[in-house]
This record gives structure tokens, C-alpha cells and sequence, in this order.
């Protein structure tokens, strides 16, 4: 009786080990993208940014259509003295061009116009490449591309998610609930019906055909 108690015990045993590796497979093909390949950290925070331009975009669309026309993913191609920009997205107006950077950090942000910029979550800092600075130069080749005076371009820096911002980021950096209401401000005409249709035509021959 006891040999038979102890190999039902082995059987059992053996199931629940079985039952375990057949989960645990399933999760990690479940995690595998279409290549077969299982996502690597890079992979997480680039849908995570998709994610955050996703809800800008439907943030942007909110905007009055008869004032306001949005541009998702603007690439200024890569040329043989400088680097190719892609901006997530270009709103165009009679009261100005806006170009937004999206990012998606989360915890508290500090940053300047120069220098890195620091994200503290819980006790944990981690230091990024100052976005600001990214988005005035975002804005800085848009302007010389379409050559439009630079008080009819702006750049806005947009965080999505739970992000707390500190009080030394630059105005235009703003939380995605602020968006629209920074954008609000600049009600003063920059661009003539001729020079809108002359940017809208540019815009567009700049926006990725797949987006």
C-alpha cells in the first residue's frame, strides 16, 4: 500500500514538472514577435513609444479640422551632410507650424535646454539624451527645408503616461493632457491660404506612405 501511495506521488509529480515546461513554453512563444524571435528589451520600448505616438495622434486628431491639419511620421531623408530626422508628428495651421516629439518615460523628469536629462522612479535615477534638444533640432532642419520664417515654426515636447514633470523643463514641454491647451496659445495668423497650401503639398510628399 505504501509503495503504491509513494508511486502515485512520483506520477504526480511528474505531471505537475510536465504541465509546468508546457506553460512556460507557451508563455515564451506567446512573447516571440512574427520572426520567431523573443522580444528583447529594445523591442519593449519601441512599442512602448508606438503606444505613446498612438495617443498623441489621438490627442492631435481632437483639434479643429477646419484650423488644423496633422502630419504623422515627417522624414527629412538622410543627405550627404546631414542625418535623417523623422518627426512623430507635424501639425500645420494659419497660426504656425508645430512639430511634437513624443517620449514615454515615466516616474519624475528634470531637464534644461543643454545637457542630459534625468527620470527618477522610486529610488531608481536613469539619465537620457536631452529630448529638447532633439525637437529644436527636429524644428531647426524643418524650417530650412520648407524655408519658413522661424516665428511661424515651434517645437513641443509631449509626455504620455504617468510622467511627473519638474519644474525646470523648458515651456514647451508638456504633458500629453496639456498638449492642446499649449497648442491654444498661438492664436496670431503666421501663414497666408497660399503658403498653407504650399506647406501642406511639402508636408506630404514627407510623411511615411505606410503610416
Amino acid at each position: 500500500m505504501v509503495e503504491l501511495i509513494i508511486g502515485l506521488l512520483i506520477l504526480i509529480c511528474v505531471a505537475l514538472v510536465a504541465i509546468a515546461i508546457l506553460f512556460f513554453r507557451s508563455i515564451v512563444s506567446a512573447a516571440k514577435d512574427g520572426d520567431g524571435r523573443a522580444p528583447t528589451v529594445g523591442d519593449l520600448n519601441k512599442l512602448k513609444g508606438q503606444a505613446g505616438e498612438a495617443e498623441v495622434t489621438r490627442i492631435l486628431l481632437r483639434l479643429p479640422p477646419e484650423d488644423y491639419e496633422l502630419f504623422t511620421t515627417v522624414i527629412l531623408p538622410k543627405d550627404a551632410e546631414r542625418s535623417r530626422v523623422e518627426m512623430d508628428h507635424v501639425v500645420l495651421s494659419q497660426f504656425g507650424i508645430f512639430v511634437v516629439e513624443t517620449k514615454r518615460w515615466g516616474g519624475e523628469v528634470h531637464g534644461g535646454v543643454d545637457g542630459e536629462w534625468s527620470q527618477q522612479i522610486g529610488r531608481q535615477f536613469h539619465w537620457h539624451r536631452n529630448p529638447y534638444a532633439q525637437n529644436e533640432r527636429q524644428v531647426r532642419r524643418l524650417r530650412q527645408h520648407l524655408d519658413v520664417a522661424p516665428s511661424a515654426i515651434r517645437g513641443i515636447v509631449c509626455f504620455v503616461g504617468d510622467t511627473m514633470l519638474g519644474g525646470d523643463v523648458p515651456d514647451n514641454v508638456v504633458r500629453a493632457g496639456g498638449l492642446l491647451d499649449y497648442i491654444g496659445r498661438f492664436r496670431s495668423e503666421q501663414l497666408n491660404p497660399e503658403g498653407l497650401a504650399a506647406y501642406r503639398a511639402r508636408l506630404t510628399e514627407l510623411t511615411r506612405s505606410d503610416r
